[in-house]
């Protein structure tokens, strides 16, 4: 059979067409042919996103375990692992889980997810209604905002300082909005390390936006990240502990302790 060659998309017809998502930056889609093919002149280093060093990639120890796996697991190890994934990986986090924060968690608190970007597609999904308000950091994680205006909503931004968070901005903007007659239902926020500022959450802070949001019944989407990437100090308690799971959604991932490119991130809720 002859290979029938493409024709290319007109660029300019194409951007017209485009949705309002892709048009702002939050789309993934992309058409052969309309991104560059050659490298820049010039290599950056880029600070927009969260992507590790890859020459801290663990290959030889990934190769090593995937072969342990399929030798031990074989068939059983490729197929579909259930609707909240495999059973083994959701018990070994609640062990983790209770280890570390000694929550009751059990392995059906945990769903496993595509990354944290698909675990927070899922919780904005699960509770936001067109027209609604979902809450964010600012400045804050574009895939965060995204999912959020993805459901058709309204994303107002709260102050972050050197301790993260501001709780009176936080107060202040659900009480103006809910004065507004608006429906302020999700806050996103990246406690640990967050993103792109870097800041850590104080303890006396995650206690009061706990409070905050329990108050006012906005559930928090709390993205775990960096918690893991730790050098010195001990690591806060998650907002989800704090809260002890009463409206807070935690999402982890091993995509910035292991590999990007696994995908694998969780809820517990």
């Amino acid at each position: 059979m002859a290979n029938i060659p493409l024709e290319a998309w007109d660029k300019e017809r194409l951007k017209e067409n485009l949705s309002h998502r892709v048009k702002g930056g939050f789309g993934a889609f992309w058409v052969a042919g309309s991104r560059p093919t050659e490298p820049p002149p010039v290599r950056p280093i880029v600070l927009t996103g969260g992507i590790p060093d890859p020459d801290a990639l663990p290959v030889e120890e990934l190769i090593e375990a995937s072969n342990t796996v399929l030798r031990r697991e074989g068939q059983e190890a490729l197929r579909y692992g259930g609707h909240q994934g495999h059973p083994g990986l959701r018990e070994w986090l609640a062990e983790e889980t209770r280890r570390r924060e000694g929550l009751d968690v059990s392995a059906d608190n945990f769903t496993i997810t595509n990354g944290i970007s698909g675990a927070l597609i899922n919780v904005s999904e699960t509770f936001l209604n067109e027209g609604e308000v979902g809450l964010v950091e600012l400045p804050t994680f574009p895939g965060g905002s995204g999912a959020i205006q993805n459901c058709l909503c309204d994303i107002v931004g709260v102050t972050v300082d050197a301790e993260g968070l501001v709780p009176e901005a936080l107060e202040e903007n659900i009480e103006r909005l809910e004065s507004d007659g608006r429906n302020v239902k999700l806050l996103y926020t990246v406690p640990n390390f967050q993103n792109p500022t870097g800041t850590t959450l104080t303890l006396e802070r995650r206690e009061r936006v706990v409070e905050i949001c329990q108050a006012h019944e906005v559930v928090i989407a709390e993205d775990d990240a960096y918690g893991d990437v730790r050098f010195e100090g001990e690591k806060p308690p998650s907002l989800f502990a704090i809260a002890r799971g009463k409206g807070v959604v935690f999402m982890g991932s091993f995509s910035k302790t292991m590999a990007t490119g696994l995908r694998i991130g969780w809820t517990m809720a």
